[in-house]
């Protein structure tokens, strides 16, 4: 079996196996597995040979390899929401809670993940915070809330980047945002206002009480060195049944 890259024409892998003797005529299915860049498309080409000549050969189009996710990449935790409450304000910064709801959509209880928190401004992308904390193990179809605390200059509206890490590997990456300039659109539809949001009337003292089961992790501040993006050899097993018909001579 060949696996012949369709943009090139070029040969990217090649396997063989032996057909086993048959008494008579009986289907037997042959398996191969190739190892291949899944970011490309293949023809897979089948060749039987029978005494050093092919005999009979078919061949099949593999598209797509590049939407299926390595295991590696799959971590069976989906963020449902992130709340956002004022704790504090002082020197024209404003401390923000944010809360995110965890949900394990595995079929089993979760391993513990790092989670990347950045504040970035909306319009420069630039980083005003960060901040990180470790999942802990989450049971299957049980969510959990986590929490990390972040600072950041007032009057600026920010996206909050939230990173899901295992280890040196980048699991899932989601944004929400965070207006504290918020503007509304005008009745004509086109021109932009500030609201006048005033932060500091909206601090809560203490954070506010929380009405879910506290998980007890404490927030970690500084956040640890960034984990390095993963390098992958992207690489997909392909399994090619062959069904032939083969007579005892």
């Amino acid at each position: 079996t060949r696996a012949i890259a369709t943009e090139t024409g070029l040969l990217m892998s090649e396997v063989s196996a032996p057909i086993p003797e048959t008494n008579g005529q009986k289907t037997v299915s042959i398996s191969h597995v190739l190892t291949v860049d899944r970011n490309s498309n293949y023809e897979m080409r089948m060749l039987i040979f029978d005494r050093g000549a092919i005999s009979d050969s078919g061949s099949v189009m593999i598209y797509g390899l590049s939407a299926i996710t390595p295991e590696s990449k799959i971590s069976g935790i989906d963020l449902k929401k992130v709340d956002f409450t004022a704790t504090g304000f002082s020197e024209g910064k404003a401390q923000i809670k944010a809360e995110m709801y965890l949900e394990n959509v595995d079929s089993g209880a979760s391993q513990s993940f790092t989670m990347v928190v950045k504040a970035r401004e909306y319009y420069s992308g630039l980083v005003a915070d960060t901040a990180s904390i470790e999942t802990g193990t989450i049971k299957q179809d049980e969510t959990i809330v986590k929490s990390v605390e972040l600072s950041v200059p007032e009057d600026y509206n920010y996206i909050l980047g939230i990173e899901l890490w295992n280890g040196n590997v980048l699991l899932n990456t989601w944004e929400k945002a965070m207006p504290l300039s918020p503007t509304r659109v005008l009745p004509n539809g086109t021109t932009e206002m500030k609201t006048g949001l005033d932060v500091s009337k909206f601090v809560r003292e203490g954070g506010g009480q929380p009405t879910y089961p506290d998980p007890g992790s404490k927030d970690s501040r500084s956040a640890p060195a960034t984990p390095g993006f993963e390098v992958i050899g992207a690489a997909a097993a392909v399994a090619v049944a062959l069904l032939v018909g083969r007579k005892r001579k």
